[in-house]
């Protein structure tokens, strides 16, 4: 009988474990919604229900943190991107997982953005060893390099943009100014020759300035 109770228990607890499971992938897809649509306190506040009902939810801390980020509050949204990223690496879904990789790349940007720019690489580089193809995290290292005077390092950054991302007339324009920092002009005037061929405004200034 006892047997036949602890069965009983068993599938009860994994029924109310599927459901509560379900509820907070439907709180997850709602708040993902909303962050689309402009709504992110609502977006958090749904994002926080999926997290309510499954604790363990790395998507929902990634989500909320976005919306946090949009609505101003980074040291909420770099909390909870340090939750998501406790997540998804305890769940052994580092690998190659594009979610993972971007929570480091965004968690490093919202601390570049508050000038801890050391920190900020850190976590670049940790996006980047997951995901080696990330353009966006090696142009976030190069600009924190930028910042630091690693001007060595930040032109690495950004010929890996580059060779990744060929079209960008932002990462020509950048490339070009650690080209002067490192004192070769001629090659920055050529990096500043093709931003303006993508478009750049920014870039013919510079040109203006520095090669004619």
């Amino acid at each position: 009988m006892k047997k036949i109770f602890f069965i009983a228990a068993v599938i009860t607890a994994l029924i109310v474990f599927n459901f509560l499971q379900e509820r907070s992938t439907d709180f997850l897809a709602r708040g993902t919604a909303k962050h689309t649509q402009g709504d992110y306190q609502g977006a958090v506040t749904d994002f926080t229900k999926a997290i309510e009902l499954a604790h363990d939810s790395p998507e929902a801390y990634a989500g909320r943190a976005r919306s946090k980020s949009s609505l101003g509050d980074a040291a909420g949204a770099i909390a909870d991107y340090g939750r998501a990223i406790a997540g998804f690496a305890d769940f052994r879904m580092a690998h190659n997982n594009p979610a993972y990789a971007e929570a480091y790349n965004s968690r490093g940007a919202l601390k570049s953005m508050q000038k801890d720019d050391a920190a900020a690489v850190e976590d670049f580089t940790a996006a980047l060893e997951i995901n080696p193809a990330h353009v966006q995290a090696y142009a976030n290292r190069a600009f924190a390099h930028t910042r630091l005077r690693n001007y060595a390092a930040a032109y690495e950054d950004y010929c890996a943009a580059i060779e990744r991302s060929p079209d960008s007339a932002l990462l020509y324009y950048n490339r070009g100014a650690v080209r002067v920092w490192l004192g070769d002009t001629d090659a920055a005037c050529s990096d500043w020759e093709r931003a303006v061929e993508l478009g750049s405004v920014s870039a013919r200034d510079a040109r203006s300035r520095h090669c004619e």
